[in-house]
């Protein structure tokens, strides 16, 4: 009776373990997406799978390929989409880039900004060599700028010397202020081709 029993609770967890009822997934994650969508995610999946828990490390881009290559976790959200040895990506989402400016900035009567428009603003831009960056680049790099871009490290810092009506930035949608900041605003630029991950966000599994 005990082995049968204790065959029986084996099989149970087996059987658990299958159906994702029991276990734990190791998740990377961007910050942006950490942010604005994995909170509604994890709520759905703790009420789909009980058993089951999620660990979320979420941590920059390039910190989160070097642990996802070291095998330290099950999954992955990245911008990049190059694909590492014995890695797994899939298209998760489009993430366009906007201008955030101050409320008072002529820009809030527009529904998109028009990039040339840029020519006169003062940038705040990730500094060079940031993935973002490279992103931005892209949109920017045709512009005769009047005045160099200040460039800082964290997009806290980016957001709240637009606020503080230092200038503008670019950055993308799920990384922009939330609506309920009334003193900034965020609208698309005209540049639709410029979007984080090459037109994708990614998923990468190991």
């Amino acid at each position: 009776r005990r082995v049968r029993a204790e065959n029986e609770g084996l099989m149970g967890r087996g059987t658990e373990w299958a159906m994702s009822q029991r276990g734990t997934l190791r998740l990377l994650s961007i910050l942006s997406v950490a942010q604005r969508l994995l909170p509604g995610v994890m709520r759905e999946f703790a009420r789909v799978h009980e058993g089951a828990s999620i660990e979320v490390f979420d941590v920059p881009d390039p910190l989160l390929r070097q642990r996802l290559s070291r095998r330290e976790a099950d999954l992955g959200f990245i911008s990049e989409t190059n694909i590492g040895p014995g890695e797994v990506v899939l298209p998760f989402l489009r993430d366009p880039f906007h201008c955030v400016f101050p409320a008072e900035h002529p820009f809030a009567r527009r529904a998109k900004v028009p990039t040339r428009l840029l020519t006169n603003e003062q940038l705040i831009l990730p500094r060079r060599g940031t993935v973002l960056r490279s992103y931005i680049d892209g949109a920017i790099s045709g512009l005769n700028l009047k005045r160099p871009p200040v460039e800082v490290e964290h997009l806290a810092t980016l957001n709240g010397m637009v606020e503080s009506g230092v200038g503008v930035c670019l950055i993308p949608a799920l990384s922009c202020p939330p609506a309920a900041l009334k003193s900034v605003l965020a609208r698309p630029i005209d540049t639709p081709n410029v979007a984080r991950g090459g037109g994708a966000g990614s998923v990468s599994g190991v």
